[in-house]
């Protein structure tokens, strides 16, 4: 499974590279869309434990507290472009029980 996640990924990474990035196209983000299939593929950890997600996703770059006695957990991932490093980030919090109550993506294209 944790295979099958990192090969969604990377598909999700190779696709942005058929997208032509132009920085003054602020209200077309061609990112929007795989934004969206990552952040739905963390939604679905949402109300699992902490070890389903080690188990799916492996150890995370970065574990931290999250302030109310649970964690967020780190996981990010980058691939060179033509135009640039493209990079997302996903913060997994998990609380003081042990199981997955939010997810956060963030992306950027330097």
């Amino acid at each position: 499974m944790k295979h099958l996640v990192f090969l969604g990924l990377m598909s999700v990474f190779l696709v942005t590279g058929c997208y032509t990035y132009t920085p003054t196209q602020s209200n077309n983000n061609p990112y929007k869309e795989n934004q969206q299939k990552i952040q739905d593929n963390c939604d679905s950890f949402k109300g699992k434990t902490k070890k389903t997600l080690l188990l799916n996703w492996g150890p995370p770059i970065t574990s931290t507290s999250d302030g109310e006695g649970g964690e967020v957990l780190t996981y990010s991932n980058a691939v060179r472009l033509s135009y640039g490093t493209y990079r997302v980030t996903v913060h997994m919090y998990i609380n003081s029980s042990g199981v997955v109550y939010a997810c956060r993506v963030m992306q950027s294209v330097k």
